[in-house]
């Protein structure tokens, strides 16, 4: 019941930060003089594959088409849909190689299918 609790207390919250708008990420590793294909991120040591957990990416690349990210070794391509809570049609002009951005992986509860989205950290906290 606890891990249940928690769970559905971060959904919320990430929910409600995503209502107030996309925040620009506030690291970029090209700035920091870092490769974006060579970096290795601390978290990067489990599986990528839990739905509802936010995993840390690296942008490799963004275009009309969406935003190719990397998470470990594993690339992740992410649509325009990825990322419609932004309003946002293209991220061209908001992200850039090298920055540091979260996505999470979705599963529709009817079809069963996992998409991958964008997503970020919420900057509220919440108590149960």
């Amino acid at each position: 019941m606890q891990q249940a609790a928690e769970t559905a207390l971060q959904r919320g919250l990430r929910r409600w930060d995503r209502r107030r708008g996309f925040r620009r990420p506030s690291r970029n590793l090209v700035a920091e003089g870092i490769d974006p294909g060579a970096y290795k991120d601390p978290s990067w040591s489990s599986d990528p594959s839990t739905t509802d957990k936010l995993y840390t990416a690296v942008v490799m690349e963004v275009s009309r088409a969406g935003v190719t990210t990397r998470v470990g070794k594993d690339s992740i391509v992410l649509p325009a849909t990825a990322f419609k809570w932004t309003e946002r049609t293209t991220m061209e002009g908001v992200l850039k190689r090298g920055d540091i951005v979260y996505v999470r992986l979705s599963e529709d509860s009817k079809t069963k299918a996992r998409t991958w989205v964008l997503d970020q950290l919420p900057v509220v906290q919440g108590r149960w």
